[in-house]
């Protein structure tokens, strides 16, 4: 790279991008975002409630606002708030002062040997808070990681548990123009949110930004007046087009547990509706190791179209025929595949598809936006 080059040949010090947020991160009053999954969105949304309440944050996280805002901004507050990445074990080259953790799974099967070994990379995570800060877990990951100490937890009505938790998200109401409920800790009603992104796990998402608003002191009427101009992230269900009768999202899912969230999204929102999916797998390794779990998420479609898989950090012959082999275990489930295995053949055949009224959805975390606006 000619600017690597350059820098050795200047002197110029050279650091990865977790090792700048690692330094961004010390002497400041930091909140790190991590998890599985919604870190995104949740970083956007809590940086989005500071801001607007004019706290003038500075914030860093790994997408964009859907208003073309980056995802990056100096500010003049005290208040940071980051996105914690567990990949590589990244995030704990931060000094966060307090953190989020929205949820847990097995992933990043590269750098992570099973289960275990996850929970006890976030356990180290949660241990380099301040210790007079409280962090805010959702109460399933509290569980898989057995924590002890003191935490706010909360959880989405409905939710296994869910009641055990001491903020709870109550009368969710769920459709097309976003997700509304209730939030109470313990018994008391601390108030009513309108969030403009659409499904049970943005409810989540949503909740735990609130919570994490209202610990920086921003009142109750002003986090709940903000919620409802968070104009959403990029590639985050984010909506593309509505043509010919046509509605179709965007969405960055490449983990089975989000690709069945974001599927249930669109049935919440777009009831009686067909769903027609166009899914690039990322990494055979996830594919091959998740691979049961894949079809059960894509099931839930009513066309999918298999994309050859994006072989990130992976050398090309390993697993060569996995994407073929998805699409027919699909087809056994009596899901409709459509053929193509590439952008430029899959895309034509889903729009054919389509008929008036259908959601058809894109998932990839790959080539596939790129793809998307060169053939645009």
């Amino acid at each position: 790279n000619p600017e690597r080059v350059a820098a050795r040949r200047r002197q110029i010090e050279q650091i990865s991008y977790p090792a700048a947020l690692g330094r961004l991160s010390r002497n400041r009053e930091t909140t790190a975002v991590a998890g599985t999954h919604g870190k995104s969105t949740t970083a956007a949304l809590l940086s989005h409630l500071l801001r607007a309440a004019g706290r003038d944050p500075t914030y860093c996280f790994g997408a964009t606002y859907a208003d073309g805002s980056p995802g990056g901004r100096w500010g003049g507050g005290e208040t940071t708030v980051i996105e914690a990445c567990e990949f590589r074990r990244n995030f704990l080259l931060l000094t966060p002062r307090s953190a989020i953790v929205t949820n847990i799974d097995q992933d990043h099967l590269d750098c992570y040997t099973d289960e275990a070994d996850t929970l006890a990379a976030f356990r180290q995570f949660l241990g380099k808070i301040s210790a007079d800060s409280v962090p805010i877990l959702q109460l399933a990951a509290a569980d898989k990681i057995g924590f002890t100490g003191r935490a706010e937890t909360f959880a989405v009505e409905g939710d296994p548990q869910g009641g055990r938790a001491d903020w709870l998200a109550t009368e969710v109401a769920l459709d097309a123009g976003g997700g509304r409920f209730r939030l109470r800790r313990g018994d008391t009603l601390v108030g009513e949110f309108q969030s403009p992104l659409c499904g049970r796990h943005n409810v989540e998402n949503a909740a735990a930004a609130v919570i994490a608003a209202l610990a920086s002191d921003l009142t109750c009427r002003e986090v709940a007046r903000n919620l409802v101009t968070f104009p959403g992230v990029r590639r985050r269900l984010e909506p593309i087009r509505r043509d010919d009768g046509i509605v179709h999202f965007d969405d960055y899912a490449h983990h089975p547990t989000a690709v069945a969230a974001t599927i249930a999204a669109l049935r919440h929102c777009y009831r009686d509706r067909r769903i027609v999916a166009l899914f690039q797998p990322h990494q055979a390794t996830r594919l091959d190791r998740l691979f049961d779990d894949f079809v059960h998420a894509l099931s839930a479609a009513d066309a999918v179209a298999i994309l050859e898989v994006c072989r990130a950090r992976e050398p090309a012959g390993l697993h060569p025929e996995i994407s073929g082999r998805l699409a027919e275990a699909l087809q056994s489930q009596g899901v409709l595949v459509l053929p193509g295995r590439s952008w430029r053949d899959a895309w034509p055949n889903c729009l054919t598809a389509c008929r008036e009224g259908d959601v058809l959805v894109t998932m990839s975390a790959g080539h596939l936006e790129k793809d998307r606006y060169e053939r645009n």
